[in-house]
């Protein structure tokens, strides 16, 4: 991922929800809402993607 982003609690649950029906109904979930999807908080994921807060 080249675009550093900055995501909510809110984000990050709809980005595991996009997940999880999207795999039920066969489609494949766009690479950026994977990666969303793969923090467990916004904290972790803001920081592994260089911006601080969340």
């Amino acid at each position: 991922m080249t675009e550093k982003l900055q995501v909510t609690e809110a984000q990050v649950a709809a980005a595991k929800l996009r997940v999880t029906i999207d795999r039920r109904l066969g489609r494949r979930t766009s690479p950026i809402v994977a990666e969303v999807a793969k923090a467990r908080s916004a904290a972790e994921f803001n920081a592994k993607n260089g911006k601080a807060g969340s």
